[in-house]
């Protein structure tokens, strides 16, 4: 557990040695949208104003080596208990942190990590917990350049869709991996859908999700 005015590290790595662009999110409790803090090009870096004073993102993307960075939190605030997030360049990878205590994180594998064009018109993705079994499950989508926004959460296997999702969209859960399926696609549909999940609910409802969440 960290305390008030603490420095933080968080750390993001994966393998792939072609990767050399990496984002970092927050998300706060109550929140449904991310927050971008901003971005690892290479070894060049860009925040976003609101996040310049307390965060620093860090590292050396560049070569053909495993990739590693950090960020960051400096004087640590009650504001920046939240979920952050690191992305790779083709939003394969994704790291999330619970910030209730900025120390302890959790790995969601998701694939596959890119379709074009499917020729019957329906797409499938998974998600896997590596190391956890949680039992609240949630699909994300994010059109290009708008927020995130939930489209099912599962709880025991139980799916409730938000509205606009109600048809056209299929969940499903087997033991520790959860699938989402877009039965006819369309152009609309087009955009990155992020998994998710978390150990508990909260008081305000099984949608919201403010710690233990991670995503591809």
């Amino acid at each position: 557990m960290q305390t008030r005015g603490d420095e933080v590290q968080l750390v993001c790595s994966h393998g792939k040695t072609d990767y050399t662009f990496m984002q970092w999110y927050q998300k706060s409790p109550g929140d449904q949208a991310l927050k971008r803090i901003g971005h690892l090009n290479y070894n060049n870096k860009e925040h976003e104003k609101s996040f310049e004073k307390h965060f620093n993102i860090t590292g050396d993307l560049s070569g053909s080596k495993p990739k590693n960075a950090s960020m960051f939190i400096v004087d640590l605030k009650p504001e920046h208990s939240a979920v952050y997030y690191c992305a790779a360049n083709d939003k394969r990878y994704i790291s999330a942190y619970c910030v209730s205590g900025v120390s302890e994180s959790v790995l969601i594998t998701q694939w596959p990590h890119y379709i074009s064009n499917p020729s019957n018109g329906l797409v499938k993705m998974h998600c896997y917990q590596n190391d956890t079994d949680y039992q609240y499950l949630y699909w994300y989508k994010q059109p290009r350049g708008k927020s995130f926004q939930l489209i099912v959460a599962t709880v025991a296997g139980i799916s409730q869709f938000e509205e606009g999702f109600k048809s056209g969209f299929q969940a499903e859960k087997n033991d520790k991996q959860w699938s989402l399926t877009i039965t006819s696609i369309q152009e609309k549909d087009e955009a990155v859908y992020l998994c998710a999940a978390r150990l508990h609910g909260t008081e305000e409802g099984n949608t919201k999700l403010d710690s233990k969440l991670l995503c591809y």
